[in-house]
């Protein structure tokens, strides 16, 4: 070989050894899902890496979700965390992620902090559930309207006060976190109106989010509360006795509304008589609460 062709492949060999000891500064910032820390791992000149060494350190999502359920366990509290008894599957960063659902159960004597970290507060409507004071009408407002849970709120829960008397429905310190209001002359609690319908089509209104796909269906003997959508709330479900007259008013059986970190949503009707669609609404709220 001739000492021309020499030197020109010892210069390409300097200029390829140069190349890989330099070392990119260049940094990235993206913008990722809350509680996702991605880290990766410097890689040097002279050393060889696969693709399995350059793993991506992933914050772990909790192995369980805290469901707060405001009102007395002894009133088909075992019911509703038979609902809730099956693990939620969350999709992550191309991977599926198991979450426990844990039921956690508080009332009027609960305070402030027993409501932190609830990722789901369902409001329900028995003796122990329509009593809600200032302390847990407040706590119920700021997970809602300024933290990321999620809410569920049934029929007539939390109209009451026992620190004030007087005091009945959502306008006492919680009125913005319920996508519903009842229309109640002069007040009075015996005054709600109420529906009964021996047989109905349930009308789900197919861009609810927690809702989408789901077929409308019959049902008999429901029993609600007549309210109307508040605070921006949009009807999801309708109580209808004529399945061919869907544009005519008609009960509504489900409210929803986004609070911004997620939805509150009120069922006007018991949630156990439509157990898969109460599921599908906790899955929604809990998902949202994780990110």
């Amino acid at each position: 070989m001739s000492g021309g062709k020499l030197f020109a492949l010892a210069a390409i060999s300097l200029l390829l050894f140069g190349c890989l000891q330099f070392e990119s500064s260049v940094k990235v910032n993206a913008s990722l899902p809350e509680g996702v820390n991605v880290t990766l791992p410097a890689i040097s000149a002279g050393q060889n890496h696969t693709a399995n060494e350059t793993n991506a350190t992933i914050a772990a999502l909790p192995d369980s979700l805290k469901i707060c359920f405001y009102g007395d366990r002894a009133a088909n509290g075992t019911d509703y965390e038979a609902v809730i008894a099956d693990n939620l599957t969350v999709f992550r960063l191309g991977q599926n992620n198991t979450i426990g659902l844990a039921p956690v159960w508080l009332d009027s004597a609960s305070g402030p902090g027993d409501f932190s970290g609830c990722a789901v507060i369902v409001l329900k409507d028995d003796a122990k559930g329509k009593v809600c004071d200032a302390v847990q009408r407040t706590a119920v407002r700021e997970r809602i309207i300024t933290g990321n849970s999620g809410l569920i709120a049934i029929k007539t829960a939390c109209t009451a006060a026992n620190d004030d008397p007087a005091v009945f429905g959502w306008d006492y310190k919680l009125a913005e976190a319920i996508p519903a209001k009842m229309d109640v002359p002069g007040r009075d609690p015996e005054a709600i109106g109420t529906y009964e319908i021996a047989f109905s089509y349930f009308d789900i209104k197919s861009d609810d989010p927690a809702l989408a796909g789901m077929k409308n269906f019959n049902i008999s003997n429901v029993e609600g509360v007549k309210v109307t959508p508040a605070n921006a709330g949009y009807p999801s479900a309708y109580f209808r006795t004529d399945p061919t007259k869907l544009t005519q008013p008609a009960p509504y059986a489900i409210i929803q509304m986004s609070t911004g970190a997620n939805y509150a949503y009120y069922f006007s009707y018991d949630p156990l008589r439509t157990p898969s669609i109460f599921r599908r609404v906790v899955e929604l709220l809990a998902e949202k609460y994780v990110g």
